[in-house]
């Protein structure tokens, strides 16, 4: 009995419902621009947090690109029982692997601005021996236009490479 009372108001809940909503006809103008100023605050507050990274996504994006490199030379030099080497440039680099060079381009809103590898010819360069071993550790520092900075790590002896965002 209870049940059927219940069902009985449920289905006149939902017959009245239905009654306004087909007697609505549309949208006034006053809930439509509600909404585009609803929209319009969501979207102040989720631009700039999504924008705002984009540089330190680039620097990020650098600084892993590197360690990639590095770690593959560093793999190249063990497996093919060779010297490789990383040689830096003021917006570029280049990795050596069997005596062939590729070019890598640093993005232009990043900067290198620390390296202490060992010079070789004017040059900055990390080398890894057949062994994996680097001739030497070191970091170098790359910033991009807002002040961010991440740092690429080789540990000498072990030669591990690994991105920290402040200096060891």
């Amino acid at each position: 009995m209870v049940k059927a009372v219940k069902m009985i108001y449920f289905n006149q809940v939902i017959f009245k419902v239905k009654m306004y909503i087909s007697q609505k006809r549309g949208t006034s103008l006053l809930e439509v621009m509600l909404v585009i100023v609803l929209l319009g605050i969501l979207t102040s507050i989720v631009y700039p947090k999504m924008g705002g990274n984009r540089e330190y996504y680039m620097l990020e994006s650098t600084a892993r690109n590197l360690a990639v490199h590095m770690r593959r030379a560093q793999s190249h030099a063990i497996t093919a029982s060779q010297r490789t080497q990383v040689a830096f440039f003021t917006n570029f680099y280049y990795v050596e692997l069997s005596g062939e060079r590729e070019w890598i381009t640093i993005p232009e809103k990043i900067n290198i601005v620390y390296n202490n590898f060992p010079e070789q010819f004017n040059i900055r360069t990390l080398s890894f021996n057949n062994l994996g071993a680097p001739n030497k550790g070191g970091r170098i520092a790359f910033e991009n236009e807002k002040g961010d900075r991440l740092y690429v790590i080789v540990t000498p002896v072990t030669g591990r490479v690994r991105i920290g965002s402040e200096a060891p």
